[in-house]
């Protein structure tokens, strides 16, 4: 029984009537070293990332770090405007890759990297079909909640700001936005726009000079609420008695304004946190799991939205 076990896992080759058995040298299997860098792919240059996205990649360098993983900032505009899957392909090639997280990733990307099963982590919502890992903050949450509040201030002309070039995140919370107020009984205007000062500037100013003039702005980009903000007080508007304005996502520079700016507060250690997470159990893994990790802000009142 001990030689037909030792035959069946291959390890003993029978030699017949009247030869020797002969023993086989146990196949064994090289092992693959896994690359130990986390790169993380970006539209932006680091320092134009807000104090969110720093807090997170400061958590995800505290938390790789002790397990031998490091992070590489991959700064490359170009394939965020269209898709090149070449160059996707040399990125990925690059000496001791690990994992790749996308920040502002397009479908054309995240598609690319869920079919060639890389370890790869969307830091905002997946497209729909595609099933890419991903931790993201709840705009649509936020957005619904905005027009509900908005709504029972008595705003009845609302719009929602966004830049030409946005995340997926900011495109559902527009659309969950309009879809809300709408089903509430107001109307709300998607205003999109070039990111550039001027540019808002000029979409703001023809907005004020409308009629009906619209009450309330909401942006899911906290610098462009800084600069709705000085327009609408430049234009000698009250806030909140003659308008109100609240910004979709978080950053630092929000609290020192006058009138604190109304916001939703991300919590970006619990962003960081669960980026990690996910990743770390991805590459002891070694393969992806469409696994979608939820993050709920808190809505912080300030002084531009009214009782």
């Amino acid at each position: 029984r001990a030689l037909e076990r030792l035959v069946r896992e291959g390890l003993l080759q029978l030699g017949g009537r009247g030869c020797h058995h002969h023993i086989r040298a146990p196949q064994v299997q090289p092992s693959v070293e896994r690359g130990r860098t986390v790169r993380l792919l970006t539209p932006y240059p680091m320092h134009a990332l807000g104090s969110v996205h720093h807090v997170v990649i400061e958590q995800l360098v505290e938390r790789l770090g002790p397990l031998g993983y490091r992070m590489e900032f991959e700064h490359r505009p170009l394939l965020f405007k269209r898709h090149v899957p070449d160059e996707l392909e040399r990125l990925d090639a690059l000496p001791d890759t690990g994992a790749w997280l996308l920040l502002y990733s397009r479908e054309p990307m995240q598609r690319w990297f869920a079919a060639r099963q890389r370890v790869c982590v969307a830091l905002g919502p997946a497209h729909e079909g595609v099933t890419i890992p991903c931790v993201y903050l709840d705009t649509g949450a936020c957005a619904r909640h905005a027009a509900g509040m908005l709504y029972r201030r008595g705003h009845r002309e609302v719009v929602y700001l966004t830049s030409e070039f946005t995340s997926l995140g900011d495109r559902i919370g527009a659309q969950v936005f309009e879809a809300e107020t709408r089903r509430l009984g107001g109307r709300a205007q998607i205003v999109t726009h070039e990111p550039e000062v001027p540019a808002l500037q000029k979409i703001v100013e023809g907005l004020l000079a409308a009629k009906p003039r619209p009450t309330a702005f909401y942006s899911g980009c906290p610098e462009h609420c800084i600069a709705v903000l000085c327009l609408l007080l430049q234009a000698r508007i009250r806030l909140p008695e003659d308008i109100a304005l609240i910004a979709g996502w978080d950053d630092e520079f929000l609290r020192y304004t006058v009138p604190a700016i109304s916001h939703y507060r991300v919590d970006g250690v619990e962003l960081g946190r669960k980026t990690a997470q996910l990743l770390i159990e991805m590459l002891q893994l070694g393969a992806n799991k469409p696994r979608a990790l939820r993050v709920i802000p808190k809505f912080i009142a300030g002084g531009t939205l009214g009782p």
